[in-house]
């Protein structure tokens, strides 16, 4: 993904259901760390799997939103217990 509206949509539509629904997108935040991204931008966490690991992740965030929240749960319980952290993007 790049700057394309397309990918944008994209971004947004994930922001969307993992976050708040009053909350603002925010293209670039810490934020995105909670929803499973390495950094800051999630543009620079998909690089090897491009625009159809983008797509995955949006179906799976808009189509089960629990089970995801589920999964990244689970991953931050794991980062306490040993101090590392296992990005599912």
């Amino acid at each position: 993904p790049d700057s394309d509206a397309s990918h944008e949509t994209l971004l947004r539509k994930i922001w969307k259901a993992l976050r708040d629904a009053d909350e603002p997108y925010e293209r670039v935040s810490s934020k995105w760390k909670d929803m499973g991204f390495q950094g800051d931008d999630p543009l620079t966490d998909v690089r090897g799997g491009g625009l159809l690991a983008v797509e995955c992740f949006c179906f799976f965030a808009t189509t089960h939103t629990i089970g995801l929240y589920s999964m990244i749960n689970v991953l931050k319980e794991r980062t306490l217990e040993k101090c590392e952290w296992h990005y599912p993007v």
